[in-house]
């Protein structure tokens, strides 16, 4: 599914719950490893890779001066 669709975290967060709600109501839901869990993951992983971009491009353009 990832593959064929251009997803955001948070519309594949939404996805997940509605796929496991409609499961869990046919009970036909197996216990893993929470799908919201996982795309949050994704989120924080993109937001950290995204926060250690900012750091780098910051630091690259820093002009030191030597103290007087």
């Amino acid at each position: 599914m990832e593959g064929k669709l251009q997803l955001m975290p948070l519309k594949l967060i939404q996805m997940a719950d509605e796929d496991s709600q409609i499961l869990k109501h046919t009970q036909q839901w197996v216990e893993t490893i929470n799908p919201s869990i996982t795309a949050l993951q994704v989120t924080l992983e993109e937001k950290s890779k995204t926060s250690l971009d900012v750091i780098k491009h910051i630091t690259a353009h820093l002009q030191f001066y030597p103290f007087l």
